[in-house]
């Protein structure tokens, strides 16, 4: 899915900048502030995005699925792993 983040930075830099040009007035400071929220939120919405969708299976090179094992260290070591055969039909 498309990101809308890089619009919002693309958005809040230039009004930074507009208000920097404009700071002697109180509509420039007004700018600055709205810049700046606008600018971090979109830098943290855009860091905190998923890079992509998770996978419930994977595949192997043949193309085959193969199951994710969902198991802990400790489970691994002490032999209580349990796992389960997944079949297709």
């Amino acid at each position: 899915a498309p990101s809308y983040f890089p619009i919002l930075m693309a958005l809040g830099i230039p009004l930074m900048f507009y208000g920097v040009i404009y700071h002697t007035s109180s509509f420039g400071k007004a700018l600055i502030a709205v810049g700046a929220v606008v600018s971090l939120a979109a830098v943290i919405g855009w860091a905190m995005e998923p890079l992509e969708e998770p996978m419930d299976h994977a595949s192997s090179p043949d193309g085959e699925e193969v199951a994710v094992a969902d198991v802990t260290a400790y489970e691994a070591e002490s032999g209580e792993a349990e796992f389960e055969e997944v079949v297709d039909e």
